[in-house]
């Protein structure tokens, strides 16, 4: 399957209202990302898409972390838009960032539900943009190792109630994707 870019977006947005310090909450409509839309209320739904929310509440709260923590002004310390696909595909159990967007699947109910409505998760995935603008760390062996554990770290950090990364979006036992206290236990192990 493809992954978002930015020529699925419609009409440009690179440069934006402001070239810098947007943040764009876009939609895959369970699609692999080659086409995106704008999240809108119509008449038909008139209501706000509650994974919209979810993303565009978490973003600027992982955003306002890293501004008031370490005085950095977005992912690359220089403003850069925020770019969020939230329902990737069909009951797809992940998120990623892939170098431009963080992308969030709706889970299939079995073993998450929607992953932009986690805190830590869009931490972690932000902190990916962090951690590829600061450190450039190749992610592949070690340093794809350091590269995760970065990003679980500042996933546990952002959202600071307990050590427990994905607790609010995994469905499955135990319940959580990764514990920071103990990275063996979890969904997905350290």
């Amino acid at each position: 399957p493809s992954t978002p870019t930015l020529d699925a977006v419609p009409n440009p947005i690179t440069n934006g209202p402001n070239p810098r310090g947007d943040t764009f909450i876009l939609n895959a409509q369970n699609g692999d990302g080659a086409n995106l839309f704008y999240n809108v209320s119509t008449a038909q739904n008139s209501g706000w898409d509650p994974g919209a929310v979810s993303a565009a509440y978490n973003t600027r709260v992982v955003y306002d972390y890293f501004k008031n923590t370490f005085g950095r002004d977005s992912l690359d310390d220089k403003g850069m838009n925020l770019m969020v696909v939230t329902h990737f595909q069909s009951k797809y159990n992940n998120a990623f960032w892939n170098g431009t967007f963080m992308v969030y699947g709706d889970g299939d109910g079995l073993l998450f539900n929607p992953l932009a409505g986690c805190l830590d998760v869009a931490a972690h995935e932000m902190s990916h943009g962090v951690i590829e603008h600061s450190a450039n760390l190749i992610y592949e062996n070690q340093s794809g190792a350091l590269n995760e554990s970065f990003a679980d770290i500042f996933g546990a950090m952002v959202d600071g109630d307990d050590w427990l990364l994905g607790e609010d979006c995994t469905v499955a036992t135990p319940g959580f994707l990764r514990n920071m206290k103990n990275p063996a236990q979890g969904l997905s192990p350290q």
